[in-house]
């Protein structure tokens, strides 16, 4: 209390690290995207990522593999299954996911 009036603080704790970029696609499309038609994002997203990442291995001479469609949209799967186990302990917003971690734990 400073002389009547209130002083509000707020901290955000974002997690940095290694982790797939499926993870942040997923935590995109549970909270930002407001139809629940996924396939047309992830293929675009797939084939910026490709377009990018060609152009650095091109750059950097590498022989590292590019990942396939499949790979990423499996990927996506755990990373759905990753935002359901962070928001049983928040509460959960943005779309309903529970089917497809079912689907992918069942």
């Amino acid at each position: 209390d400073n002389n009547g009036e209130l002083q509000v603080s707020m901290y955000d704790f974002q997690y940095c690290g290694k982790g797939p970029c499926t993870k942040d696609l997923a935590y995109f499309l549970c909270v930002a995207v407001q139809d629940r038609n996924d396939s047309l994002y992830v293929e675009f997203y797939y084939n910026e990522l490709i377009q990018r990442l060609k152009s650095l291995l091109k750059k950097k001479k590498g022989k590292r593999s590019i990942p396939s469609l499949l790979d990423i949209q499996e990927s996506l799967q755990l990373a759905y299954c990753d935002w359901a186990r962070f928001m049983c302990g928040w509460g959960f917003w943005g779309h309903d996911i529970t089917e497809e971690v079912i689907a992918v734990l069942d």
